[in-house]
This record gives C-alpha cells, sequence and structure tokens, in this order.
C-alpha cells in the first residue's frame, strides 16, 4: 500500500476546505455578482410581460416583472436605458408609483432581493431601440437584462361598414316603386380587421321578410334564408346587387332594412323608406256640401253626395240623411249628431286601424275609396256621434263616395244644426 506523506495529506485538505466554502448556498444569497430576471406572465389587464423582444403602438406602455437577487453584497440600485441612455424617470412607474428617479436606490430588503412591476412608457415614431434594464451592487458588480422594442404606428382598427353603391340603376335613397315589384339595391360590404362577414338579412318594418324565396335575391340567386349565408368568398367584403319585392299595398311606406352580421356577431345595418305607386281611376269630382238636421224645416235632413246639395231626408237623389232629435233631452242638447244611410245606400265608416287608415286629404284615386269601404264597418242605421275629422265611405249604385266632417254647428233655440262634409268620388 503506498502512503501519503504529511504534506501530501495537509494539501489535500485545505484543498476540500476551499471546495466546501466555495459552495455555500446558506445565509448571504447566491455567490458573486448580483442577478436579474424578466419574469413571464399576465398583467392585470390581461396582457403579457415583456421578456424579449417586442413589436407595439408607439407610445404605448410595456410591463416588465423584474426580480433581482443580490451576489456576495447587496445590491444599490436599478437603472433603466433606451439606446444605452438613461430614460427619463417621468415615463417609469415602479409598482404602481410614478418613478422618483433613474437610477432608483435598493434600500431595506429590496437591497438583498425584490420583485417589482415595472411600467414603460415606450417612445414615439416607427423605430428599433434597445431597452435595457440593469442593477448594481455595492461593489459596483452588474447584471442586466436587453431587449429591442420595435414601434409601429397606431393606426385604428378597420370598423365593419356596409354602404349603399350611389349610382344607377341602384335606389340609395327613399324612393316611391309600383307595388310588388323588384327594386334594385347595391351594397359594398367591408370586413373587419379581426372577423369576416358572415350573414345578410332584410327586414321590412323592423321584421325579417319571411318569402324570401320570392322577394329577395343575391346576385341574381334567390336567398335560401333570411338572414342568409354570404357566397364562398364574399365573408371577406363583398360588392352585390340586391333585388327586393316592395310590399303589395300600394300607396303605403315600409322601411327596408339591410343588416349584414360578422362571425362574432357584430352587426351594421343601412335603410331607405320604399312607398308603393298607387295606380287606378283619378277621383273625378272634390266637392263639399251641407247636410241639416231632419228636424228642421220641411226639405232638409238628407244630402246629395253626388252634387253636395241639401235636401229632404226621403228625397231620392238623397245618398245618407241626418238622424234628427231625441226628444227625451232638453232642446240645447237634442240633435243626436248621427248621419245614416237611404235609398238603398250603403255607409261605412273608416277603419282606424294603422294599416287600412284613411287620410281623406291624400285620396287620388277610385280605387282607394273602395279599399277603405272594404275595410269600414257597416253604420248604414246610424253612426256614432259624428266627431270632426270622421270618415265615412258610401256606396250607391255601384259608385262610391268618401266623405269627411269638416266642421258641424249646434243651435241651442231651434233644429237648424248642420254639418259640413267634404265629398270625393
Amino acid at each position: 500500500m503506498k502512503r501519503f506523506s504529511l504534506i501530501k495529506v495537509f494539501l489535500f485538505a485545505a484543498f476540500a476546505a476551499f471546495f466546501y466554502t466555495s459552495c455555500d448556498t446558506t445565509g448571504g444569497g447566491s455567490t458573486g455578482a448580483p442577478i436579474l430576471e424578466l419574469r413571464s406572465g399576465t398583467t392585470t389587464n390581461g396582457g403579457a410581460y415583456v421578456t424579449s423582444d417586442v413589436d407595439v403602438t408607439a407610445g404605448s406602455t410595456i410591463s416588465l416583472n423584474i426580480s433581482g437577487l443580490s451576489g456576495d453584497v447587496d445590491m444599490s440600485s436599478i437603472k433603466f436605458y433606451v439606446d444605452g441612455v438613461a430614460e427619463t424617470a417621468a415615463n417609469l412607474t415602479y409598482d404602481g408609483t410614478a418613478a422618483w428617479a433613474n437610477p432608483a436606490l435598493l434600500s431595506g430588503t429590496d437591497a438583498q432581493s425584490f420583485n417589482w412591476i415595472v411600467d414603460w412608457v415606450v417612445h414615439a415614431g416607427e423605430s428599433v431601440k434597445t431597452y435595457t434594464v440593469e442593477i448594481t451592487d455595492a461593489n459596483q458588480n452588474t447584471d442586466a437584462v436587453a431587449f429591442l422594442v420595435n414601434t409601429v404606428p397606431d393606426t385604428p382598427p378597420t370598423p365593419l361598414a356596409l354602404s349603399f353603391i350611389e349610382t344607377t340603376p341602384y335606389i340609395w335613397a327613399d324612393a316611391t316603386v309600383p307595388a310588388n315589384t323588384f327594386f334594385k339595391i347595391g351594397l359594398t360590404a367591408t370586413r373587419g380587421d379581426t372577423y369576416p362577414l358572415f350573414t345578410l338579412a332584410v327586414l321590412e318594418d323592423n321584421v325579417a321578410i319571411a318569402d324570401f324565396a320570392n322577394r329577395l335575391r343575391y346576385n341574381g340567386l334567390d336567398f335560401t334564408s333570411n338572414p342568409s349565408g354570404l357566397p364562398v368568398g364574399d365573408e371577406q367584403g363583398f360588392t352585390a346587387e340586391i333585388l327586393v319585392k316592395a310590399h303589395a299595398t300600394e300607396g303605403l311606406t315600409k322601411t327596408y332594412t339591410f343588416v349584414v352580421a360578422d362571425e362574432n356577431g357584430d352587426e351594421v345595418s343601412v335603410m331607405l323608406d320604399i312607398t308603393t305607386e298607387v295606380t287606378g281611376t283619378p277621383i273625378s269630382s272634390s266637392i263639399s256640401g251641407a247636410l241639416l238636421n231632419a228636424a228642421g224645416p220641411a226639405g232638409t235632413g238628407g244630402l246629395d253626395l253626388d252634387s253636395g246639395t241639401g235636401m229632404g231626408s226621403n228625397d231620392t237623389d238623397a245618398e245618407i240623411k241626418d238622424l234628427g232629435i231625441d226628444q227625451s233631452l232638453p232642446n240645447d242638447q237634442n240633435w243626436r249628431r248621427q248621419i245614416a244611410a237611404t235609398n238603398n245606400a250603403v255607409l261605412r265608416s273608416a277603419s282606424t286601424a294603422p294599416e287600412f287608415a284613411v287620410n281623406f286629404s291624400t285620396v287620388q284615386f277610385t280605387e282607394e275609396i273602395v279599399d277603405a269601404y272594404n275595410n269600414g264597418t257597416d253604420v248604414s242605421l246610424g253612426s256614432q256621434a259624428v266627431q270632426i275629422g270622421d270618415v265615412f265611405i258610401v256606396e250607391r249604385n255601384g259608385t262610391y263616395y268618401l266623405i269627411q266632417c269638416t266642421n258641424y254647428t249646434e243651435t241651442a233655440a231651434d233644429n237648424a244644426d248642420q254639418y259640413e262634409f267634404a265629398i270625393k268620388f
């Protein structure tokens, strides 16, 4: 067996003691220079902490999750640079507090270790710059991390957009068209930055048109649903011709709305009003006449609607008559102010339903009067008490009359009460 000499044993023991001393991790943390680290993670607003090169909007704010650990001696400061030049403290926030200096001195427990959230306002303009974070200890040992910040312009996002094509043969503003016929709309749709286009819907008075197969066409193709999916390729944006069959009722105005939605459900719309033309036989006469209280002098109480002439309630030329007085009431209150049909005429009160309401002043055609008659309520035996503005329709021997009470006069001392009517036929 070979023996170690005393000198060899001493040198071996000294080497072992040195080795174990240099590897000790207790008490003062790591040895040598301080250590700086940028940690990953999610910011409070849902973004990501920067740990490496990044592209951001010029003038925006980035967030860093910075940790520092001392080496042999305490850390003394942390400093921030842009392209090697100390950053302005006004562009920095330390743990939610505006930076008080750059470099910032480290003291207390922060001198041994720290974890700061630093918000940093990046440079303006479009360029690439080097951003550096550096820590220094009491012995002037340093550690640093650097990354590139590429700033891009703050370009607003492209919104979802829809517009009418404002050129013939298209309609792009309120218009009048023949009832139950197709009118042409030109549409241009642009997708937004994030989601492709998805559907097109056509509404009539805010309700999706149900008879889409017969009333709607997209670039010559019948709609198969409403809302309708877009053809392949058009989800990136489209210019299209839309054919819409107008409503069937003449003289009626409806609002048509065109709605484009993207895959996220975001919508954009344009709209216009379409009024259908009224066609038919022009009204031949527009006159006025007075109908007197039937309880008045002889030869009163009837009205010839052909001439507007007042006459006896039993005169064969009269179409309507007054119903006289209620003798159970005082003289100044006893006029019934009610009318009825006579001589085989039919008297109807005009409908008050919005879809059938009659505007006396705008009626131009006999067919409009007939429609009003068909939608009216029969009051041939006696109307309610007539009010100014009330509209009635009378039919006798195939002639239709539209009448409106424009005024009435009540007298207290006699039966000279009367109505005034405007008459169209």
